[in-house]
Parts: C-alpha cells; structure tokens; sequence
C-alpha cells in the first residue's frame, strides 16, 4: 500500500481530489463508486470512474480490488 500511494503521490504532485457517487453494502461486501480528478506530472488533466470491491471478514478489510479504465491512466501519463 505504501508504494502504491508513493507512485500516486509521484504522478499527481498536487494531490487527487475524490468524488464519491454510490456506496452500495451487501453482507461482508462493500462497492463503492467514485470519479478520481486532478492535474498529472506532465500537466495534462485527469477524470476517471472508479469501482472499489471491499471485502470484510470479522470487521477488518480482507480484500480489496480497484476497477478503472487502465488505459486512459497510461494514455494521460506519457
């Protein structure tokens, strides 16, 4: 987890900002949906859509998983 926020802090200098849209709970399961923003490294500006897939087990996050448009994320970052 500390890698993938140093990485993050590496490719948007001036932070992220997170607009969360849906929450949605299901047993021990949590999705929640939400639109990352900001201004990249390069400059260019950055909007996608984001799934997170939280799994609980005995009230701690067991797994998590992140859904996003990869490419747009690599096309922005050149």
């Amino acid at each position: 987890m500390l890698n993938l926020a140093r990485g993050a802090t590496k490719r948007f200098p001036n932070g992220v900002k997170s607009e969360l849209h849906r929450i949605y709970c299901d047993g021990d399961t949590v999705l929640i949906k939400m639109t990352n923003s900001g201004t990249l490294f390069n400059g260019r500006d950055y909007e996608n859509e984001y799934c997170f897939v939280f799994e609980i087990e005995s009230g701690k996050i067991r797994r998590v998983r992140e859904y996003l448009d990869t490419h747009k994320l690599v096309e922005l970052s050149v």
